[in-house]
């Protein structure tokens, strides 16, 4: 995109994977389960702070998810609402379903 600024609704992005120092958003076409990606310099951890009162969970160092889409969460993977499997961190596995199963409590 050249440095162009996009606005993209959240309830649009599946998740956010980091690869080296890009961030690449995985992103539903207008509510159908086709994916278009945008790829942006930044890294996890910022978008996590930002977006994480909006929904979005970090579920492995590489993927930031919004809770939204996920259908099943377990110890080793999460499967989205479009069948994408990703990858859970099993360290981190018991702290983030406290917050999954917390934000989905509000829901």
């Amino acid at each position: 995109m050249g440095g162009d600024i996009l606005r993209l609704p959240l309830d649009n992005i599946l998740y956010m994977e980091a690869q080296l120092h890009t961030v690449i958003a995985h992103v539903m076409k207008n509510r159908s389960q086709e994916l278009i990606q945008y790829s942006f310099h930044s890294t996890l951890t910022s978008l996590e702070d930002q977006l994480s009162d909006f929904g979005f969970l970090r579920i492995h160092k590489s993927y930031l998810v919004n809770m939204k889409h996920i259908v099943r969460y377990m110890c080793k993977e999460a499967i989205l609402s479009n069948g994408i499997v990703l990858k859970v961190s099993e360290k981190n596995y018991a702290v983030q379903k406290n917050k999954y199963l917390l934000w989905k409590g509000r829901q």
